[in-house]
């Protein structure tokens, strides 16, 4: 356990040692006092393996430092506007905001820009506080052309062209954008964190980008991962979280690992177990190998992409607090059932939290979608014809409810019992779905209804509007000629993906409207307009004008 997170416990809910926490440190032989039912194996060369001695299942033993470190990375507070407090390096009031009776400082005029100065009653000194977020910006007026460009899928060359800037004028505006949405989001989580619902449906899944090779020499693109996660019923975007970390250089941690021996430990039991680093490129070097043809960034670093997974549901966990109970409808992805089961796990032993896999086909053609879609109605109005009178809902219920009572379902192991979507739709064609936290204590009638509502399609269609509204990260062009892939538009640097992401996901959350005319901060009410692009640059903290009273 570290910093009080233990990702690595048993997972199967029927087992009674399900989320039980493993000893520190046990005793072997044949005197043994201090046992618990657990036994670390190996499971690769490089990896070791947790076994529950009570079901027999292993699961790959995780580092729970690796854990809080990437949380504590992806929970990052954005920078903010300064408050009114003394930034004096030696004055007793450096960084105490303003009290009142007494007052800490005094009004001390405006600048030539119109910010407000103060001046500190301890140390004498003024400072200012910005009266807009644009202040000492060259040429303001460009940045909500430069916004509106981006999200509207214009290459980075034609958005020079159009709002007549050079390369480095749009990168740093990128930045700029992306602390304006830091802190727009920020704002509306406050309210988030205090949200009462009695239930709540979230869609949880994995989208890949790829990165053009930056050297001549060694032309492997860069392929990195984003978890994300939203609301089924609003399609708000809890959070999108890419398993890249600009802080540090990857050949200085390499040099670190090396000092203190990490290429010799199993990878959780590293210093540097979060960072793929280097050494690791290898066959059975890593739990998530590197696909082929594919490098390490050359700036940053990336993350191992298990510890980007299970800091995003502690996340979440921190983010949903107020919610009486979770569903959590997930891609078939073990990373995925073990992160959710890791920070969960005590709520999903209380039957608070619900976890499903989902299965969908996402390779179908149009012509395949519509040929199963009529076989699944076909099937359904037959069995409807059998029950005259029933609702078609009702129908499929009781469909389920025969599937899910069945001796050879029930014969399956849990994490094998897929039972297919009575009343599947052209999004989400020959859709199945598992029931992951089955504890024993649910009823057919109830799970049921639980199946009916999985569904993907609020996180499947924020990510085909990443990929038709970002330039950068859009799917790549097949070339006959030369038999590959071409990322014509695709960016070098790993950190104008991320903020790219980040930038779309709030301007998808609170300004994108759809056919009701609502946003899905709107739907999901924590906001009561949508917000325009000059909304997001002017916002200063404190602002609340849209979020709902």
């Amino acid at each position: 356990m570290f910093q009080g997170v233990q990702v690595n416990t048993c997972r199967n809910p029927r087992c009674p040692n399900f989320g039980v926490l493993p000893l520190a440190r046990v005793d072997r032989g044949p005197n043994q006092k201090v046992v618990d039912n657990y036994l670390a194996v190996g499971s690769g060369k490089n990896l070791a393996g947790l076994r529950c001695k009570l079901c027999n299942e292993t699961n790959a033993i995780k580092s729970n430092r690796a854990v809080v470190e990437e949380l504590e990375r992806i929970s990052q507070a954005p920078p903010q506007v300064s408050p009114i407090a003394c930034r004096t390096e030696t004055c007793v009031y450096r960084g105490l905001a303003d009290t009142s009776p007494p007052t800490r400082y005094q009004a001390f005029g405006t600048t030539a820009a119109g910010s407000r100065r103060f001046r500190c009653k301890a140390c004498a000194r003024t400072f200012t506080i910005p009266v807009r977020s644009s202040l000492r910006q060259r040429l303001p007026g460009k940045t909500a052309i430069i916004y509106r460009l981006l999200i509207n899928k214009s290459p980075m060359r034609r958005i020079c062209e159009v709002a007549e800037v050079t390369a480095p004028v749009i990168y740093q505006r990128i930045g700029f954008i992306h602390e304006q949405c830091l802190r727009v989001a920020a704002a509306h989580d406050e309210r988030l964190r205090s949200l009462k619902k009695a239930r709540l449906g979230i869609a949880v899944d994995r989208q890949e980008h790829v990165l053009n090779w930056s050297s001549q020499f060694d032309r492997r693109v860069t392929q990195m991962g984003a978890v994300a996660s939203a609301d089924t019923a609003s399609g708000f975007v809890l959070g999108l979280h890419l398993d890249y970390d600009p802080r540090y250089d990857v050949h200085d941690l390499e040099m670190a690992a090396q000092a203190c021996g990490d290429p010799a430990k199993r990878s959780a039991f590293r210093k540097y177990a979060r960072v793929f680093l280097p050494f690791e490129d290898g066959p059975n070097e890593a739990e998530d190998p590197l696909p082929e043809e594919s490098r390490l960034p050359s700036r940053g670093v990336r993350i191992h992409s298990p510890y980007t997974i299970y800091a995003h549901f502690y996340y979440l966990k921190q983010l949903l607090p107020e919610i009486e109970r979770l569903h959590f409808y997930l891609d078939r992805d073990p990373g995925l059932h073990g992160g959710c089961f890791a920070a969960f796990g005590p709520q999903v032993k209380a039957g608070t939290v619900e976890a499903f896999w989902v299965k969908i086909d996402k390779s179908l053609s149009v012509d395949q979608k519509k040929r199963l879609l009529a076989a699944s109605e076909a099937a359904l109005a037959k069995a409807q014809a059998a029950h005259p009178g029933m609702r078609k809902f009702d129908v499929a219920k009781q469909l389920l409810m025969a599937a899910l009572s069945h001796p050879d379902f029930l014969a399956q192991p849990v994490v094998k019992r897929w039972v297919p979507h009575p009343m599947p739709n052209m999004g989400e064609p020959a859709k199945a779905m598992c029931y992951l936290s089955d504890r024993g204590d649910l009823d057919p009638a109830t799970l049921a209804d639980y199946l009916l509502d999985v569904k993907m399609h609020a996180l499947d269609r924020f990510f085909m509007q990443v990929r038709r509204r970002l330039s950068v990260l859009e799917r790549p062009i097949f070339s006959p000629s030369s038999n590959t892939r071409w990322h014509g538009y695709a960016v070098y640097n790993p950190t104008v993906v991320m903020r790219l992401l980040e930038i779309f996901r709030v301007t998808y959350n609170f300004v994108l409207v759809g056919e009701d005319r609502k946003t899905p901060a709107m739907r999901l009410g924590l906001a009561s307009r949508p917000l325009t692009l000059e909304d997001i640059i002017a916002f200063l903290p404190g602002d609340q004008s849209s979020v709902k009273a």
